[in-house]
């Protein structure tokens, strides 16, 4: 089976990835959440989504994260076993669509801050 990288069509899981505690109806795209640390009296969440992607061995999310400063932030799961791991993430840069996440992943010109000695991102196939 290809290991291709297509758009997630069910942004529901993805929030268990982000935040556990982000209820699945406020993880969507284009959702309120809240952009600062000033306290959250709508309890909406803190992270909002904007893109994510899977294949057969990875799931890609990149979204916006509240705080003391609002950043953007992509995360890099390692899918097995019905587990996902965290392999990387990258703070400022990602995609703001399918394709431009696709393509920042695959130049290999996404620095992982996770750990400073891993150098290049997963490969997938096309």
């Amino acid at each position: 089976m290809e290991n291709a990288l297509r758009a997630l069509d069910d942004d529901t899981h993805v929030s268990v990835l982000i935040n556990p505690s982000v209820t699945r109806d406020a993880f969507f795209p284009g959702q309120p959440f809240n952009t600062t640390d000033i306290d959250n009296l709508n309890e909406l969440p803190n992270q909002q989504l904007v893109v994510a992607a899977v294949s057969d061995q990875y799931c890609i999310v990149s979204y916006w994260q509240g705080g003391i400063t609002l950043s953007f932030e992509t995360k890099i799961f390692e899918l097995s076993g019905g587990n996902a791991k965290l392999i990387w993430v990258s703070y400022s840069q990602g995609g703001l669509n399918f394709q431009d996440l696709k393509e920042m992943v695959e130049s290999g010109r996404m620095h992982n801050d996770l750990d400073s000695h891993s150098l290049t991102p997963p490969s997938i196939s096309r």
